[in-house]
Parts: C-alpha cells; structure tokens; sequence
C-alpha cells in the first residue's frame, strides 16, 4: 500500500517499526459481529485469498470502502 501510494517500498518489519514510532497499534474488534460467518471467511481464506497472494493481483486503485 504504501509504496502504490507513495512509490516507496519498505520491509514488513521497518514499517512495524515506523508505526511503533508513530505510536499507531493494530487495534481488534472487542467482539465479533453477530452476523460473521465463520465457515464462510474460512473458505474465502482458503480458496480466494491464498489465490491472491499467488496471483499478486492488486489494485493500483484500492478502495477499502466498507
């Protein structure tokens, strides 16, 4: 993501360690929605998303829009 958005790349453990800098955390849901589907992220992981990461096909527009 960030070198789409800013044509500069870093290794997953720098940007860690930039964020820490930043004081920003990976933050958690206290609690699940009552509508998740466990089975079916299950399969979406197995199946979609492992393509993906093989595939690498990432949007050069992403939209995390929810």
């Amino acid at each position: 993501m960030i070198e789409i958005e800013f044509g500069v790349s870093y290794h997953k453990s720098h940007v860690a360690r930039l964020l820490k800098e930043l004081k920003w955390t990976s933050q958690q849901p206290v609690e699940h929605a009552t509508q998740r589907n466990e089975e079916a992220i299950a399969d979406w992981r197995k199946h979609i998303w492992s393509d993906m990461k093989k595939k690498r096909v990432w949007s050069t527009n992403p939209c995390f829009c929810g």
